[in-house]
């Protein structure tokens, strides 16, 4: 977030599935943000959005007078129907998802990121985050006590997703600790 606050004036991103946005908050807790961010929630629970909103209210003036909230919301598979969401949603300099993609199909999360794709302007980035296949070392444990089920992928299977979009300048997974047992994929659309 930082570094596209440093070359983009303003900035606009979407948290897709934000949850209480602890990223968000952080930043602005620390008066971090020193030029205008537009920064839109789109989560299904209500209450994850209010938590951020009142978080937000907590803070003081001075370290989010650059800050603009957008709560936003709606089911996240409206997002592979994005004519039912079209008229709440920007072109964005960033787009993030963490928690989402785990939980659906293949093909729901192709369609899902090819939407997002579309909602990026030029030059920006799209970033989605899924359980690694590879690194599953607890998987049993938190399928077997808590139930949590998650898709758990290659990174050739989510690349797969990718296969169909245009105008793509680079796309990576960023390594974020060698420990980690998430893949993180970065995608960035080609400047005008």
């Amino acid at each position: 977030l930082l570094e596209m606050l440093d070359s983009k004036n303003p900035a606009r991103v979407l948290s897709v599935g934000s949850g209480p946005c602890r990223e968000l908050l952080e930043l602005l807790q620390e008066g971090r943000i020193k030029s205008p961010l537009y920064f839109d929630c789109l989560d299904f629970d209500k209450q994850a959005l209010d938590y951020v909103r009142n978080e937000i209210e907590k803070i003081e003036p001075e370290k989010k007078s650059y800050f603009h909230l957008g709560l936003i919301n709606k089911n996240l598979l409206s997002l592979i129907r994005p004519k039912k969401i079209e008229s709440e949603l920007q072109k964005y300099d960033l787009i993030y998802s963490s928690g989402v993609f785990d939980y659906l199909s293949n093909r729901v999360a192709k369609r899902m990121m090819e939407n997002l794709y579309k909602l990026l302007n030029r030059g920006s980035m799209l970033i989605v985050t899924n359980a690694d296949k590879d690194g599953a070392s607890h998987r049993v444990y938190y399928e077997m006590l808590t139930e949590w089920v998650l898709n758990h992928r290659t990174k050739e299977e989510i690349l797969n997703w990718t296969k169909d979009l245009q105008n793509v300048r680079d796309i990576k997974f960023v390594n974020l600790d060698e420990k980690n047992s998430f893949l993180f994929l970065s995608l960035r659309k080609v400047s005008d």
